[in-house]
């Protein structure tokens, strides 16, 4: 933990400097970054509003290209819906999952969608709402059914395996040995 506390204050210093120097793109990554850490550690009001400042300059540039912008914007409305979650303020919740599902679907982004259907049916859940839970959920499997109904199991094996390799990768880049040990014996199996 000491650490995360320690990789915000690095970030905070950078984000100095990067606002001088007018660099948005490395600013909003850099909001990003601290708004992760922030979450790791359970500080999620401080998380929230360092994504509130990502989400105001990510709607304000409009340098990417129209599907790019909305994809960023659209991840940082699901971290502040589950911010919101997390802190019980569940209306909150909700109004971001939903702006999150609205763009994930303009975008036509299955997998984005079943998240965004997810993330709402554990929102009515807690609330204790079981029809709109219900009926989330069902969204949910509905985009899941529909995402793997043409597509073999030997496709999905290969792709999981690209996956796990992905994951080795990183796990060799930060060394972390007993993930990397675990993940290479996974794959083992799998080849």
């Amino acid at each position: 933990m000491e650490d995360y506390r320690q990789a915000i204050s690095y970030l905070e210093q950078s984000l100095v400097i990067i606002r001088e120097i007018g660099d948005r793109d490395a600013e909003v990554i850099t909001l990003l970054d601290i708004g992760g850490f922030c979450y790791a550690l359970a500080e999620y009001s401080q998380g929230i509003d360092y994504y509130q400042q990502a989400l105001t300059l990510i709607r304000a540039d409009n340098g990417d290209s129209l599907d790019e912008a909305r994809m960023s914007e659209a991840e940082v409305l699901e971290y502040l819906g589950v911010g919101y979650g997390n802190l019980a303020q569940y209306s909150q919740a909700i109004n971001y999952f939903e702006q999150y599902l609205e763009i994930v679907r303009e975008t036509g982004d299955l997998v984005a969608q079943g998240i965004a259907w997810q993330n709402l049916s554990f929102v009515y859940n807690s609330l204790g709402d079981y029809e709109r839970f219900d009926d989330c959920l069902k969204e949910s499997i509905a985009i899941a059914v529909e995402i793997c109904r043409d597509r073999t199991v030997e496709e999905m094996e290969s792709e999981e395996v690209e996956y796990l390799k992905k994951i080795l990768t990183i796990c060799r880049e930060i060394e972390d040995f007993a993930t990397e040990s675990i993940v290479s014996s996974i794959i083992d199996r799998k080849l």
